[in-house]
């Protein structure tokens, strides 16, 4: 005997065909008939993360009463309160002239920039290959500015390799946001050690300003937010890779990441660093990304070119310049522009035999050379460091050690001691 059947339709089946019936007819009143034709599966997934936001927020009763039953205008005057409560809005951009504004410190771009934004005019697929150094991930985010300030895209999300690099792009990120937006929007930090990284103050409005009531809304923003399933709600966010490719995979609250990301700038680089296996996943999720009106922007200095044609989804027989630096792109049509590549320059490597003397190491450093040191395991680092140091002497080279057993605060002064260091602005090299 099947009791489940005989409860569902003695007690439950009628009522809920009634609320179902009530749900359909009152949604279609508001938005109109139904679709006759199967959805695709990017608006399935887009609409399941919009009902699933939607419910979240709905599920507070600070806003929404369950015993409550209010007519169509309250329901709207209730949740653009609920809305405002968590700083859900639009992107506002500050209206700037040029790339000087984007990036005083270099106001000037270089032939790869202005290709750049000569090509990605609007949403499509576009690859920036240039080596280390000049400029991609300027001509991405300028790129992105024009898209978002246009409306042709509604935020922004870059996507990196590793914890390390994210971290070093949202602090580049950071002040480019606070630049083109005209209100005070978080860069979200997103990947699983993002809650270790120190934040922003939480009030990044003016501080002479006495409007409570903004203050309050970005509290509540950074609060709602914090949470990792919603770190891609955000405006603007920076993280690893692999949050953004839990959209494609069946990962709990798949659809979610996919929502979040949808019609955003999503950067991806280093895409040449990636294996087998996560570059067909990275495959998939560009294709994904074009279906929910996204631009996709990807960097790399070393990109193959059978790697660009299944990117950009070139048939092999389709002809494709084989010029670098080279900024090309589909959108609609295949676009490509050739750029001047930068001043040459002379590296000298030596290979050497063996282990480096040690005498050898601190010589060359002290005569103004850099010199890295690697060992394959922790101890190993550490006993190379403790010998570099007991050879040094006073006013001699800098010697430092960084590996993965120091505490994350600890890595994260060492990093940013390093960066500065041997940063484009650093004037002493001589470095162990």
């Amino acid at each position: 005997r099947d009791w489940s059947s005989d409860v569902c339709s003695s007690d439950l089946s009628e009522p809920w065909d009634e609320q179902r019936r009530r749900l359909a007819e009152e949604l279609i009143r508001e938005f109109g008939p139904l679709p006759v034709e199967p959805p695709a599966d990017a608006t399935i997934w887009f609409v399941a993360g919009l009902i699933t936001i939607a419910d979240w927020i709905g599920s507070d009763e600070t806003h929404f009463s369950q015993n409550a039953r209010w007519d169509m205008p309250e329901r709207r005057r209730r949740a653009q309160t609920a809305l405002a409560t968590i700083n859900w809005r639009s992107v506002e951009t500050k209206q700037l002239t040029g790339f000087g504004d984007l990036f005083p410190e270099t106001p000037h771009p270089n032939s790869l920039q202005t290709a750049t934004v000569q090509v990605a005019r609007e949403p499509g697929i576009y690859i920036i290959e240039g080596p280390m150094g000049y400029g991609k991930t300027e001509a991405a985010l300028w790129a992105a500015y024009k898209l978002i300030a246009s409306g042709q895209a509604s935020g922004l999300y870059f996507a990196l390799p590793t914890q390390v690099t994210s971290n070093r792009i949202h602090l580049r990120l950071k002040p480019f946001v606070d630049r083109i937006s005209a209100d005070a929007e978080a860069v979200r930090l997103a990947h699983s050690a993002s809650w270790l990284v120190e934040t922003e103050p939480l009030a990044r409005l003016n501080p002479a300003s006495q409007d409570a009531e903004a203050q309050e809304h970005v509290h509540a923003a950074r609060s709602w937010l914090a949470p990792a399933k919603k770190a891609l709600l955000a405006p603007f966010g920076v993280g690893t890779i692999d949050q953004a490719l839990l959209g494609i995979v069946a990962a709990k609250h798949f659809f979610v990441r996919q929502f979040g990301l949808a019609g955003k700038v999503v950067i991806l680089d280093e895409v040449h660093s990636y294996d087998l296996y996560t570059g067909t996943l990275i495959g998939v999720l560009v294709k994904r990304l074009r279906e929910l009106q996204c631009t996709v922007i990807i960097l790399s200095a070393t990109l193959t070119e059978k790697r660009r044609r299944e990117l950009l989804g070139l048939a092999d027989d389709q002809p494709a310049s084989t010029a670098y630096p080279l900024v090309s792109g589909v959108a609609g049509s295949v676009i490509e522009r050739t750029c001047e590549p930068p001043p040459s320059k002379t590296i000298r490597v030596r290979n050497v035999s063996g282990a480096l003397p040690l005498e050898d190491a601190m010589e060359r450093a002290r005569h103004g050379e850099c010199l890295l040191w690697i060992r394959n395991t922790v101890d190993g680092a550490q006993e190379t460091y403790r010998a570099l140091q007991s050879a040094n002497s006073q006013g001699g080279p800098n010697i430092a050690l960084l590996h993965s057993r120091f505490p994350f605060f600890r890595r994260e002064q060492l990093e940013t001691d390093w960066m500065t260091r041997l940063g484009k602005d650093s004037d002493r090299k001589s470095v162990v």
